[in-house]
């Protein structure tokens, strides 16, 4: 009764302080949410000088990067480039615009270009495939949930681009294929690294992050395309300008497709502060975890935290935390879990192939040739199933003593029914 009573006082505390209301309170809420932010996970939160470095750049007058060749979205991809070590970043309106402009300037004028992705994944990345033209296809995973089959890496090429997902922090081993044809989509993993050392996003041809919802670095909106591929660099900049290339080139010429897909000055400033002591606030995150784990194996609970094959706490970015249950537990644990006030999160987006869109209006998009493949790839797909031992909880459990601690009596009570 006691850890009921405390878990639902915590709920109500954070929603609470989510929701400002007028006048005084509204100063109340400020304070509140200043010092409460982070022990209590209210996402996002400012976890360094983001007030201060958005007032220099309104009282700069800095606001866009066509104000001048020095500002906040420089200053900004050159961090991220010393932080991945990657000889280029790019800094774009959001991760999904990432994902376009890269696979546009990978297929290039081939009108029957096709790109395999996870299945289980947000509807916004087969969107932005399908946005450049090339013809998504959801694909079921091969050995773990968050795997792609190696048959599919082994057939990439120009016309068969594989998209690579780093879910929820936990790196998809891609280190074993040809990198010329694997774009990474790292917008749920920052500060993920494979055994190796390397940063996720920096192996394949470019890597895609994002700074919007349920992301680890969180500005509202706003995402990064990473590479090292000088020429790819060069018409990545000139793409997400409308194609304007004076800056870059010195001609006012426009010599191909260009959209809108660039970062206000604004949003670096956010991203610039996250960035800084982000690294800080992870390995706070990674001793929760660690601190977590050793307490399940204490009381022997019958729950393990999952881990990826020769993968170490160190190197995973945990977006969220994952639980590894016996599937005959998964459901009921699930509703037990939500009774004693922890809240857990969908394991997997939506199936793409049950939204119907996917099923019937994509169709109207492709080339006769992508629709045979599409629909081959539909039927081969039809009958997989999502397997139900992977409970999803928000990294916020883990982030102080507190937390932890009402999150292990909750997980005790709820597994003491079984």
């Amino acid at each position: 009764m006691k850890i009921f009573f405390i878990s639902k006082l915590v709920f109500l505390l954070r929603k609470k302080i989510r929701n400002s209301s007028k006048g005084l309170f509204d100063y109340i809420y400020f304070a509140l949410r200043v010092f409460l932010a982070k022990p209590l996970g209210l996402y996002p939160f400012p976890i360094r000088n983001e007030v201060g470095s958005l007032t220099s750049i309104l009282i700069s007058g800095k606001w866009n990067a066509s104000y001048s060749l020095t500002n906040k979205i420089t200053e900004t991809e050159e961090k991220f480039c010393e932080f991945l070590n990657s000889r280029n970043c790019i800094l774009v309106s959001s991760g999904g615009v990432g994902i376009e402009i890269v696979m546009r300037l990978l297929k290039s004028n081939n009108t029957n270009v096709t790109c395999n992705h996870l299945r289980h994944i947000c509807p916004a990345t087969p969107l932005s495939i399908l946005r450049s033209g090339v013809a998504p296809l959801p694909t079921n995973p091969f050995k773990d949930e968050f795997s792609l089959p190696k048959e599919v890496y082994e057939k990439a090429s120009k016309e068969n681009l594989v998209l690579a997902t780093h879910m929820w922090g936990y790196p998809e081993e891609i280190r074993n294929y040809s990198p010329e044809n694997i774009v990474e989509d790292c917008c749920l993993s920052f500060d993920s690294y494979f055994p190796d050392g390397r940063h996720v996003g920096t192996i394949g041809k470019a890597g895609i992050f994002s700074f919007g919802c349920l992301k680890p670095l969180q500005a509202g909106e706003g995402g990064l395309i990473c590479t090292d591929d000088d020429e790819l660099a060069k018409e990545i900049r000139i793409m997400q300008n409308y194609a304007n290339q004076e800056q870059i080139t010195g001609s006012k010429d426009i010599l191909g497709f260009g959209l809108n897909g660039r970062m206000s000055c604004l949003t670096a400033g956010v991203i610039y502060e996250q960035l800084k002591n982000y690294r800080k606030y992870i390995n706070n995150v990674r001793r929760g975890v660690l601190s977590l784990k050793k307490e399940i194996k204490k009381r022997d609970l019958p729950v393990s935290i999952f881990l990826p094959n020769n993968q170490k706490i160190e190197n995973i970015g945990f977006t969220s935390i994952l639980l590894e249950v016996n599937p005959s537990i998964y459901s009921k644990l699930i509703l037990e879990l939500r009774k004693n006030g922890i809240e857990t999160i969908p394991t997997f987006f939506n199936d793409i192939f049950s939204l119907s869109y996917f099923q019937k209006g994509i169709k109207n998009q492709l080339s006769q040739n992508q629709l045979e493949i599409y629909l081959e790839n539909f039927e081969k797909s039809s009958n997989y199933q999502y397997p139900n031992r992977l409970i999803n909880i928000s990294r916020r459990w883990v982030t102080s003593y507190f937390m932890r601690s009402i999150f292990i009596q909750s997980l005790s009570k709820s597994l003491s029914n079984f």
